[in-house]
């Protein structure tokens, strides 16, 4: 069997996590994966083997030059937790848990206020939402352009959050609960219940009514789904959702990931059988690879391969705090969830195929999940150049939902991660949110 190179990083991801987990290869299922993932031979080892051999990568990235400057630092040293991050740009700082009817324990870390207002705090709450595999160091990356230290400077006090399953939020409060049992979630469980769960709190905390939320791609799959759970009471504690990269049907991909999807359920049906239920849940899964410099300007290569290209935006200096904080985990149940939006048009809940459907919806396809609830006021905004949210899927989305006020439309190289990385966010991205809140907040007055 032949394949684009284009798949390479893919199973690369895939190979990288079966040998972390120690899983052998001769205990792998006999199957199109296993012809799948034999065809390339590229196991760890390989990987490590390419890695140590430049003079090869032109074969790989199909010819492209590649290079990464990982010399100059937004940060003084590498390993700060987000809180020490934030207050290394002299901002305040607090960590706050909260747990979620189902016992998941997560975690928010707050800005209260701007490095300027000398203590005072007390402005608009903004719950901002990291999307797939991230987490709320990601709303840290390009440093003071991050939109999370400049809505605090304008006034705003600033909630990150962190979904069950990430870096931050791996707590439960049943010690004895399998693995399985603990990554037995989609996306379906972050819209039920950590979007609540945390939007109640910071509600609960700061004494407000309402409060904004941003997210980013995952993170806003996950709003629209709180709201088909929630209904209208939810959606009345919103001022208004900015939705950057917006995600809900995903059968116009450009990313590569799209040809994982004819695998999907034998690639699932190989890692649980082997005990594996998580996805890429530690951050050593590919750190340990990508921050070598050698291997720095190929992981790069993979990013863009993924989310789309642009690398005039993309920030040198924050790289290795990328490499550092990606990825951040999930489940393998909410990776199938994901994919299975590849090849079904619309925003479906979880396939169970036919008899898990019928046992779990009473019917023998999976309901769509209604978008008509989401009354909020959104705000979209997207891109040309987004390999994962492409510009019909997210056209379709638009026609979805009642209460659009603004769709914002970033022509050119902007790509998916361009959201939270790129060189000239502030002036890109930032600085429009923040005036469309400022307005937001005139007119509810």
């Amino acid at each position: 069997m032949r394949l684009s190179n284009r798949l390479l990083p893919l199973l690369t991801v895939l190979t990288v996590v079966l040998s972390q987990h120690g899983v052998p290869s001769f205990l792998l299922r006999k199957s199109a994966r296993d012809t799948l993932l034999a065809s390339v031979k590229l196991k760890h080892d390989v990987f490590r083997f390419l890695m140590a051999r430049p003079e090869m990568w032109p074969i790989l990235t199909g010819g492209t030059k590649l290079t990464t400057n990982s010399d100059s630092k937004i940060w003084s040293e590498l390993g700060l937790s987000p809180t020490e991050m934030i207050e290394e740009l002299g901002f305040p700082a607090e960590t706050h848990q909260v747990t979620t009817e189902d016992g998941y324990v997560l975690t928010m870390h707050r800005i209260p206020h701007g490095s300027n207002l000398n203590g005072t705090a007390g402005g608009v709450p903004v719950l901002i939402q990291h999307g797939l595999l991230s987490s709320s160091a990601d709303w840290l990356s390009v440093g003071e352009k991050s939109i999370a230290f400049m809505l605090a400077d304008a006034g705003y006090d600033v909630w990150l959050g962190n979904i069950r399953g990430n870096t931050y939020s791996r707590e439960h409060t049943d010690p004895d609960i399998s693995e399985e049992s603990y990554w037995n979630y989609s996306f379906d469980h972050h819209g039920k219940h950590d979007v609540p769960t945390m939007t109640n709190y910071i509600l609960e905390t700061t004494g407000y009514s309402k409060l904004f939320y941003i997210g980013h791609s995952q993170g806003t799959l996950m709003f629209w789904v709180s709201m088909d759970h929630h209904g209208q009471e939810f959606a009345d504690k919103f001022y208004g959702m900015f939705a950057l990269a917006p995600v809900a049907q995903l059968i116009h991909m450009k990313s590569p990931m799209k040809l994982l999807y004819p695998f999907v359920e034998e690639i699932e049906d190989t890692m649980t059988s082997n005990g594996i239920y998580s996805f890429l849940a530690s951050k050593d899964d590919l750190s340990g690879v990508c921050g070598q410099p050698e291997a720095a300007a190929l992981c790069k290569y993979g990013i863009f391969l993924v989310c789309g290209w642009n690398e005039e935006q993309f920030d040198e200096d924050a790289f290795d705090y990328i490499i550092e904080n990606v990825p951040s985990g999930t489940s393998l149940r909410n990776m199938v969830h994901l994919s299975q939006s590849f090849g079904r048009p619309g925003l479906h809940k979880y396939d169970f195929g036919t008899l898990g459907n019928l046992e779990e919806y009473g019917q023998e396809e999976p309901p769509p999940y209604d978008l008509s609830k989401v009354t909020v006021p959104v705000y979209f905004i997207y891109s040309e150049n987004d390999w994962l949210t492409d510009v019909l899927d997210v056209q379709w989305l638009a026609g979805q939902l009642p209460n659009i006020v603004k769709e914002t439309y970033i022509p050119g190289l902007f790509t998916h991660l361009d959201f939270i990385w790129a060189k000239d966010l502030d002036l890109l991205l930032n600085n429009e949110i923040i005036a469309d809140m400022n307005l937001a907040l005139g007119n509810a007055a």
